[in-house]
């Protein structure tokens, strides 16, 4: 929260500094900045994906990496699935439908998504969704994948890496603590603990 929050108002502070042309005072150079106001738009699509406004994650998507989705498919899909679920969650099974028919059956002509688009429909044959076998599709875990995907994919739309170095370091450390507790057993480190390891 206190990280988004600083963003925003470096934000309105180089924007404000930008529009008094004092850019030499502020001692960042465009790119810096084109990297900071796209930045707060990728906070932003990764809020609205999760919070299950995918459609307005789409929309920002193409304002600030025109031409991502078009050139995914899948991620495309994934979006416009979690629109569709939404739907059928707030039961409005008609708007749903009628979305279905025209975003969703295209890719029903794709081998590779016809299992994921029956899973989908599945969902307005119950009348408690969160009870069908497909309720993996419902989950907050579910709309954080999608966003996360989405939100690597516009990074490296940008040529900027998807990972942040923290987060390779921690998987590096994950891997070395798990192989090394197979190779050496009980005498081995204890699982990983991100809370330990920034204590050491």
């Amino acid at each position: 929260m206190f990280r988004t929050l600083f963003c925003r108002i470096l934000f309105i502070i180089v924007i404000k500094k930008l529009q008094s042309r004092s850019l030499p005072l502020l001692g960042l150079n465009s790119r810096l900045i084109v990297l900071l106001a796209w930045r707060k738009e990728n906070v932003g699509i990764y809020d609205f994906a999760v919070e299950g406004n995918a459609l307005k994650a789409i929309e920002l998507t193409e304002e600030v990496a025109h031409g991502l989705l078009e050139k995914n498919e899948g991620l495309h899909f994934d979006l416009l699935s979690l629109h569709f679920v939404e739907l059928v969650c707030s039961r409005k099974c008609t708007e749903a439908l009628e979305f279905a028919q025209v975003k969703l059956a295209p890719f029903g002509k794709l081998h590779k998504y016809v299992e994921k688009l029956e899973d989908s429909m599945a969902l307005l044959a119950y009348e408690e969704p969160e009870k069908s076998p497909m309720f993996h599709l419902l989950s907050m875990d579910y709309r954080q994948r999608v966003a996360e995907n989405l939100n690597r994919e516009i990074l490296a739309h940008a040529n900027l890496p998807s990972y942040t170095a923290m987060e390779r370091l921690i998987k590096q450390a994950t891997v070395v603590r798990q192989s090394l507790s197979q190779e050496l057993g009980k005498d081995g480190p204890s699982p990983f603990s991100l809370r330990d390891f920034l204590k050491s």
